[in-house]
C-alpha cells in the first residue's frame, strides 16, 4: 500500500440534507422530511398543470386532424362531382359551417 496522504482544501455541500446526523439532531431529520413533503407536494402540482396542457395540446391536435379530414372530403366531393355549381354550393356551405362554429 501506498503511504498517499490526502488533505482536505475545501468543502461544497451538495447535499439537502445533513451528512451525518448525530444523535441529537433529531429535529434536522424532521426538518428534511418536511422539506422532501413541500417538494413532493410542488412536484404533483406541477405534473397535473403539465397534465392538463397535456389534454389542451391533444385536443387542438384532435380539432386540426377533424379540420384536415373535413379538407380531404371536401376536395374528394368537389373532385368526383366536377361541376362548378355543386362545388360552389359545396364550397359555400362549407364556409357557412366554419363561420357558425
Amino acid at each position: 500500500m501506498s503511504s498517499v496522504k490526502w488533505i482536505v482544501t475545501k468543502f461544497v455541500k451538495e447535499h439537502t440534507h445533513s451528512l451525518t446526523p448525530g444523535r441529537g439532531s433529531q429535529d434536522s431529520i424532521y426538518d428534511q422530511y418536511q422539506n422532501e413533503h413541500d417538494k413532493i407536494k410542488e412536484l404533483t402540482q406541477q405534473l397535473a398543470m403539465e397534465r392538463t396542457r397535456a389534454c389542451t395540446y391533444k385536443r387542438h391536435l384532435e380539432l386540426i386532424f377533424e379540420h384536415v379530414d373535413e379538407h380531404n372530403e371536401l376536395l374528394s366531393v368537389m373532385h368526383l362531382n366536377g361541376s362548378d355549381e355543386i362545388n360552389f354550393e359545396v364550397l359555400r356551405r362549407r364556409s357557412f359551417h366554419v363561420h357558425i362554429s
